[in-house]
């Protein structure tokens, strides 16, 4: 049987990305639960009331950036997607879509 690869990743890359990831911008990733590993790889990061999506491995950081910014006009728009980053201000689980 061939090991699971959530988002393309090897689980000890993917968890050194959501490390990585959270540290970034101040987020605990501890306790993390992968709730989604196919195309990407979605976290729920209960000491946060967060949730994290890291984009499928080799994904270029362009398109993660046009994703971003998709998500964000949908927010704006009234659409409630889960936020991309703490900065879209509203971290609520209820808000979460997946």
């Amino acid at each position: 049987m061939t090991a699971t690869r959530p988002g393309g990743f090897l689980p000890s890359e993917l968890h050194a990305v959501l490390e990585c990831a959270c540290a970034a911008v101040g987020l605990d990733h501890r306790d993390a639960m992968l709730v989604r590993g196919q195309t990407n790889a979605v976290f729920r990061l209960p000491a946060e009331s967060a949730w994290a999506k890291i984009a499928r491995f080799g994904t270029p950081a362009e398109r993660v950036e046009q994703k971003v910014r998709l998500v964000r006009w949908l927010m704006d728009a009234g659409f409630p997607p889960p936020p991309s980053t703490p900065s879209a201000n509203n971290r609520s689980w209820s808000t979460a879509i997946l």
